[in-house]
């Protein structure tokens, strides 16, 4: 069977590739090894999410009583939490099935091996084997999460296992402090476990603003999550069915000790056995390397998604592969970067796009509190800020960081606004909606030099 594209790995950027590709009249093959929508839909962003908004929930009803409402005997059920979270990744795996074949895109479930730049092995789960053939050949294998031999035990758990837990753990250890260990955090944390994090470096979200951060670590530590910055994990012993972590803090060594580790420490990109011992794909830093057109170093050979590298994220991966796509078939134009939002699900949530604050020497801050925005207010929600860093000589919008309710949805507003190169004034005077979370925008001071 001969294609124009045949795509390997069905998630965010394997879906957007097929589809974009058939579009434009292409004959696809969507090869998939295990369930589509890759990690994302199984077990990353759309599971993560179902979960947390049932913490939301209840930490929202907990609170009730200054809204008028009472509530008693009020408690969770984690093993339904966790089932209605599999419900919406099943209807939407169904969802995603429907778009495929509505796209004609064919599928084919089994394990892919490039053997050269135009050919494909597949491998059934019956042993069957087959050849297929294709103009060029997209691989968006994306990640794993990151395991750590040192920190091993039949109670370490990555967030793929801790998705699904039947039941929540009493007091586990969250090692690494970037979004997916802050987001289990919350959502433990919310449902009544005692959850310790254990960060190496100084900040939580250590990449990311540094007043956001830090401020984020002390709306956490009021909720009762205990967070240890400057922490280095030395040790795991495995006693009693229970982990016991040897730390080191401040110099100090002690031990905590939990009935789980969940090793939050990152992803690795996914492209193990996939090539042909004869293909010599060129790689930089353990990830595929590939050329402006995200063609790697084997013709029609191309790339998209975590596997190329970061920032690795769902909705980078299906943008990368809509270009790719369009290199392969429209025009090879040069693909200037756009600015990318990156969201933590926490509460208060944390969003940011741009660059931080000190990372030019030519910009400036300006930030804007929620306490005063009647929706915050009105919702009961308004902590947390918003801060706009700015090129001093234009006042052009470089960058934007915020912390409070709904950030993850606020900052397409500020996306927008760096894309189309607005200024502070020009982003503070579009009229907003009254009352509304956005209108936070419009108390942005114009700076004066």
């Amino acid at each position: 069977m001969y294609y124009d594209l045949i795509v390997i790995g069905s998630g965010p950027a394997g879906v957007e590739a097929s589809v974009k590709a058939s579009a434009l009249g292409k004959k696809v093959l969507c090869v998939e090894k295990d369930k589509l929508g890759g990690t994302c839909l199984n077990f990353g962003c759309i599971p993560t999410k179902a979960l947390i908004k049932s913490a939301e929930l209840f930490s929202e009803i907990k609170k009730c009583e200054k809204f008028g409402i009472s509530v008693e005997n009020l408690r969770c059920d984690y093993s339904k939490i966790v089932e209605r979270a599999k419900e919406v990744v099943v209807r939407l795996g169904q969802s995603l099935a429907f778009t495929l074949k509505k796209s004609n895109v064919v599928v084919e479930f089994a394990h892919a091996k490039i053997l050269d730049s135009n050919t494909v092995l597949l491998t059934y789960e019956s042993g069957e084997t087959k050849e297929v053939s294709a103009e060029k050949i997209l691989i968006t294998t994306g990640s794993n999460a990151v395991k750590m031999k040192a920190f091993d035990s039949p109670k370490t758990y990555t967030s793929k296992e801790a998705l699904f837990f039947e039941e929540m753990p009493k007091n586990p250890i969250i090692l690494g402090a970037g979004a997916i260990g802050l987001e289990f955090a919350y959502l433990w944390n919310s449902l009544g476990a005692n959850v310790t994090v254990v960060e190496m470096q100084e900040n939580i979200l250590p990449t990311g603003d540094i007043g956001i951060s830090k401020k984020l670590a002390s709306y956490l530590k009021k909720q009762g999550i205990s967070i240890k910055t400057s922490t280095k994990a030395i040790s795991l012993r495995y006693e009693f069915e229970k982990v016991f972590l040897d730390i080191e803090e401040k110099g100090n060594v002690t031990t905590l000790e939990s009935d789980c580790l969940l090793l939050a420490v990152g992803v690795r990109p996914d492209f193990s056995d996939l090539f042909d011992e004869s293909l010599k794909i060129e790689q930089k830093k353990s990830f595929i390397k590939v050329n402006k057109y995200y063609e790697t170093s084997v013709k029609n050979i191309y790339a998209a998604g975590d596997i190329i590298g970061a920032p690795m994220l769902a909705h980078i991966a299906s943008h990368e592969a809509s270009q790719a796509v369009q290199a392969m078939f429209e025009n090879k134009k040069r693909f200037s970067k756009k600015p990318y939002p990156a969201c933590v699900y926490c509460h208060p949530q944390v969003a940011s796009v741009g660059v931080i604050e000190n990372e030019k020497s030519n910009t400036k801050s300006t930030e804007v509190q929620f306490f005063a925005n009647g929706k915050a207010l009105a919702s009961g929600d308004n902590e947390g800020f918003v801060k706009i860093i700015y090129d001093i000589k234009t006042n052009k919008i470089l960058g934007a960081h915020i912390i409070g309710p709904n950030a993850s949805e606020l900052i397409a507003e500020c996306t927008l606004a760096i894309q189309k190169k607005l200024t502070v004034s020009e982003l503070a005077n579009i009229i907003h909606a009254h009352p509304s979370l956005s209108e936070v925008f419009t108390s942005l001071q114009t700076p004066k030099h």
